[in-house]
C-alpha cells in the first residue's frame, strides 16, 4: 500500500482568505442600493450583489454564470450590447441609459464599466449601476413645463401684438371718424345757415299780418 500526503496548508489558507475576503465583499456591496456585478468575457455573470434580487426577483448566487441577456432581457440587453463589447476590448465607460427590463419595469439607469485588465488581457468587467429614474423623471419634468411656459409666453406675445395691431386699427377708426363728423358737421352748416337767411328774407317780405300771424 501506497500512501502520499501533500503539505496543502498554504492552499487552504489561501481558500480559506479569499473565502473571508468574498463574504466581506458581498456585505459591503448587499448593503448599497446600487447593482454591482462582475462579469467575464463570455458576457456571464460571476457576482452579483442582493440589488439584482430586488430588480429581478433572482437571488444573486442563482445569477452566477448566466449570460447578461437572460438575466436583464433581450430589449434592455440591445441598449447596452455596445457598451458591453468596448469595455470587453478593454475601455472604462461611464453612460446614461433608459433599460425596458420588463414591460412594468422600465428604469433609467446610470452605469460604469471598469474592465478587469491582468497581465495585458481583459479578463471581465465590473459592472455598478445607480437608478435615476427619480431624477430623469423630474428633469423631465422640468423641461415639459419649461416648454409649456415657453409656449405659453409667445402665445400670450402674439395675443398682445394682436391687440397692438387692433388698437392701431380702432385709432386710426377714430380718426377717420372725426374727420368725416369735422367735414359732415361743416358741409351741413353752410346749407342750414342758408336756409335760416332764405327764411328770414322770406319773412320779411310777407305782409304784415301774416308776419304777425306767424
Amino acid at each position: 500500500m501506497l500512501v502520499f500526503a501533500f503539505e496543502v496548508t498554504e492552499q487552504v489558507a489561501a481558500r480559506q482568505a479569499s473565502e473571508a475576503s468574498t463574504q466581506k465583499l458581498r456585505l459591503i456591496t448587499d448593503a448599497l442600493p446600487v447593482l454591482i456585478s462582475y462579469i467575464d468575457q463570455e458576457q456571464r455573470y460571476q457576482f452579483a450583489n442582493e440589488a439584482y434580487n430586488v430588480w429581478f426577483k433572482q437571488r444573486p448566487e442563482t445569477l452566477v454564470n448566466r449570460l447578461i441577456y437572460e438575466v436583464i432581457g433581450d430589449k434592455a440587453y440591445q441598449g447596452v450590447t455596445h457598451y458591453i463589447e468596448r469595455a470587453l476590448a478593454g475601455e472604462r465607460l461611464d453612460f446614461e441609459a433608459r433599460m425596458p427590463y420588463r414591460e412594468d419595469f422600465v428604469r433609467y439607469i446610470r452605469t460604469s464599466y471598469v474592465p478587469d485588465i491582468r497581465g495585458g488581457q481583459v479578463l471581465g468587467f465590473f459592472s455598478m449601476v445607480t437608478d435615476v429614474t427619480e431624477a430623469v423623471e423630474a428633469r423631465q419634468a422640468t423641461e415639459t413645463s419649461r416648454q409649456q411656459t415657453q409656449m405659453l409666453a409667445e402665445e400670450l406675445t402674439a395675443a398682445n401684438a394682436e391687440l397692438e395691431t387692433t388698437n392701431d386699427q380702432l385709432r386710426r377708426t377714430n380718426v377717420d371718424l372725426d374727420n368725416f363728423i369735422y367735414t359732415a358737421s361743416h358741409d351741413l352748416k353752410a346749407p342750414i345757415t342758408n336756409i335760416e337767411g332764405l327764411l328770414h328774407a322770406l319773412q320779411q317780405q310777407l305782409p304784415p299780418a301774416v308776419r304777425r300771424a306767424t
